[in-house]
């Protein structure tokens, strides 16, 4: 294997794929990165065999080959580097030499055919978005996802067709948030209902194109792949029981408030400064024409802010978390935001007020 191809170019390939490396694997070919050269074509992958990424760059190949490189060592070398053309050779040893202006590197590799074959998916169902579109769906939703793998069926995202459409929705328990979407073109997707892992979400968001391009989204039995050319994102499906989420979605509220997103979501920012002090804690009371959110004494002192809303019935007070406020409340894109409660302690539901499609339901904290 012998080829060239510029460092920035490198360097963002690898970037590109690294997050998929294995991080504490009893396997050690899959804390490595995969580097074949087909034709004129750089290709870079990486698995943990849960997430797999695929990168494609142009190069000068004067052979073809691949090899296996510790992702670690090969990324740090290829990063420092001389924004300048860098020169690969695969030796007889399975060592790759790198070679740029007057530095010379040599990493050992492993056997390639050891490396995991990603699957491949292409008589599945299979339909089209924009990648703006799913990245903005992604946003919506990952947030209220649990971090916790010992729950590995809230660790994600149920995707699940609805009445036509589809929803994906997240939750912790404590909070949740749902998009119910129209799909782009190709097959229409009935009784689907799988869960994506968090890290699939994270790398999406990170990866997608906000501003333009498509999306070729394919799902057959447990795997479901991303294709947004040069990249392709691989993800093996979580298995186990998604929570019965249509019954946590209160109907019917009896205080109904409308406030402006911006003064709301600057409001909440500072107040957390000092609620994050104790116990993260914003006290709402939704008042008449106004909204008071406040802070618990802390060390640091407190914070009193007012917000002005309209209001259709009873005065409530609640606290919330003021995390779960904010992380909302950066996403809904509305100029004004409905938050609807039953309550001081049942579920607060909070949507754009234009946009029915996306509910995000919080807990209130209970003394």
């Amino acid at each position: 294997m012998i080829f060239s191809m510029h460092q920035k170019t490198m360097a963002g390939i690898i970037q590109d794929v690294q997050r998929a490396v294995a991080t504490s694997s009893t396997i050690p070919i899959l804390s490595g990165i995969l580097v074949t050269t087909k034709k004129d074509q750089i290709i870079l992958t990486a698995t943990d065999l849960e997430i797999g990424i695929e990168s494609r760059g142009e190069g000068e190949i004067t052979e073809e080959g691949s090899i296996v490189l510790p992702a670690q060592h090969f990324s740090s070398i290829i990063r420092e580097l001389p924004a300048e053309m860098i020169s690969f050779k695969l030796e007889e040893d399975q060592s790759l030499k790198i070679n740029c202006l007057r530095s010379e590197y040599r990493i050992k590799g492993y056997n390639p055919d050891e490396f995991p074959t990603l699957p491949q998916i292409q008589d599945g169902t299979h339909f089209t978005m924009e990648q703006p579109r799913l990245k903005n769906i992604v946003k919506e939703i990952r947030f209220a996802a649990s971090t916790d793998e010992n729950q590995p069926f809230l660790h994600g995202a149920l995707l699940n067709s609805v009445e036509g459409k589809m929803e994906i929705v997240a939750t912790d328990t404590y909070r949740l948030a749902c998009r119910r979407f129209s799909l782009g073109t190709g097959d229409e997707l009935a009784d689907v209902e799988v869960i994506i892992p968090l890290k699939t979400l994270q790398e999406l968001d990170r990866l997608l194109n906000p501003e333009e391009g498509d999306v070729d989204i394919t799902l057959k039995g447990n795997h479901l792949l991303f294709s947004f050319p040069p990249l392709t994102i691989t993800s093996r499906l979580k298995e186990g029981q998604f929570p019965n989420y249509h019954q946590v979605i209160p109907e019917e509220f009896s205080t109904s408030c409308v406030a402006k997103r911006s003064e709301l979501l600057q409001a909440v920012r500072r107040a957390a400064l000092i609620a994050r002090e104790d116990s993260n804690t914003i006290e709402f009371r939704f008042g008449e024409g106004e909204l008071t959110l406040k802070t618990r004494d802390s060390k640091i002192g407190q914070a009193h802010e007012v917000v002005g809303i309209e209001r259709e019935g009873p005065e409530v007070n609640a606290a919330f978390t003021a995390d779960y406020i904010l992380d909302v409340l950066k996403v809904i894109e509305q100029e004004k935001v409905s938050i609807n409660l039953d309550g001081s302690e049942g579920p607060c539901v909070i949507r754009g007020i234009k946009d029915l499609d996306f509910t995000y339901v919080i807990m209130p904290i209970r003394d």
